[in-house]
């Protein structure tokens, strides 16, 4: 294990500003949920991007689809009342809906803490791909979607707060 190193501070810093601003967009374009507290729907909006996974138009997103088909990140669990990864896969039986949960599988396994052991942050390239290739999908949903895109780089949204 390695100490963390400035490359994986920016790029995890990357990876959450960035799909902050996205569930941001979400919610903006009314993808959430319609009861008191404002959550991103991330279920309808699958729905609404399906062919951009079913008919990737770039070699990069075919890659980071899958890479995560073939690596999906596993979820912490706590077995015996020891921390340990487990594989879980998904099959939602649509390409989109099971890439947005593992994309927020990833957010999840970061922000709580799971890849993180102490002053290190543990398996840093596979953390990074999956970071990485997130943001690859994210950015095709982005490129898809004109309304999510304005909503995303909207800079008065951002400092509005």
């Amino acid at each position: 294990m390695r100490t963390i190193q400035k490359h994986d501070l920016e790029v995890t810093a990357d990876f959450f500003f960035r799909f902050a601003r996205f569930e941001y967009a979400l919610k903006a374009c009314g993808y959430h949920n319609r009861h008191g507290n404002v959550l991103p729907d991330w279920d309808r909006f699958a729905g609404h991007v399906k062919t951009v996974f079913e008919n990737p138009q770039s070699d990069s997103l075919m890659k980071a689809i899958q890479y995560y088909v073939n690596h999906p990140p596993k979820k912490q669990t706590v077995i015996d009342g020891d921390l340990q990864w487990k594989d879980s896969p998904i099959n939602t039986g649509s390409v989109a809906s099971q890439m947005m949960i593992y994309i927020r599988r990833v957010r999840n396994n970061l922000f709580h803490g799971g890849k993180f052991k102490g002053r290190y942050l543990a398996d840093p390239e596979r953390s990074e791909d999956l970071m990485r290739y997130a943001l690859t999908m994210l950015d095709a949903c982005l490129n898809y979607d004109k309304d999510l895109s304005q909503a995303y780089n909207d800079d008065k949204a951002i400092t509005d707060n």
